[in-house]
C-alpha cells in the first residue's frame, strides 16, 4: 500500500505553482494548511490538532522565524451575552511585530472552537513598506477566517 501522506516541501511546492492571488486551504490528516500571497511574499499558516487543542504556526517571507508565541484560552464573553470569546497571553521577541497576526489567529480560533490555541510565528520581508505590511495583515486575517471555517467543520 502506497503512503498517501505528502511531505510539507511537496505541499509547499505545489502551492507555489498555483495562482498567486488565491488562498489555498488544504486539510491533511490532523492538520489544516493555508497559503496566501500578499505584501510581496508568501504567507503560510499551518494548524495542527494537538489532542483536543490547536497549535498554529505562521511563517512567511525570506526569513521565517519565531517572533512571538500566543496562548489563547476560550471563555464566556465579558459582555455576558452568552457568546464565547478568548483571552490571550503573549510573549514577544524584542523588536518583532508578529504579535498582531498570531494573536488574531489564536484568539479567533479559540473563540470559534472552544479549544486552547497556541500560535507562534514570524514573517520577515527585507525593506518592507507600509503597504506591504497592510497587505500581509489583511491576508493573514483572511487566512485566519478560512482556518476558523475549516476547523469548525472538523
Amino acid at each position: 500500500m502506497e503512503n498517501d501522506r505528502r511531505s510539507e516541501d511537496e505541499i509547499r511546492s505545489e502551492r507555489e505553482e498555483r495562482q498567486e492571488d488565491d488562498i489555498l486551504c488544504e486539510a491533511v490528516p490532523g492538520a489544516i494548511l493555508l497559503t496566501g500571497n500578499a505584501g510581496g511574499g508568501k504567507l503560510f499558516m499551518r494548524a495542527e490538532e494537538t489532542g483536543r487543542d490547536w497549535t498554529v504556526i505562521v511563517t512567511g517571507g525570506a526569513a521565517p522565524h519565531i517572533g512571538c508565541a500566543v496562548l489563547a484560552v476560550p471563555r464566556e464573553s465579558l459582555r455576558e451575552d452568552g457568546k464565547r470569546s478568548s483571552t490571550a497571553s503573549v510573549l514577544n521577541v524584542t523588536g518583532h511585530k508578529d504579535e498582531e497576526i498570531c494573536r488574531y489567529a489564536a484568539e479567533r480560533l479559540a473563540a470559534a472552537t472552544g479549544r486552547i490555541v497556541v500560535c507562534t510565528g514570524g514573517v520577515h520581508i527585507e525593506g518592507i513598506t507600509k503597504d506591504q505590511i497592510d497587505g500581509i495583515r489583511d491576508m493573514a486575517a483572511e487566512m485566519t477566517e478560512r482556518l476558523v471555517r475549516a476547523a469548525v467543520m472538523k
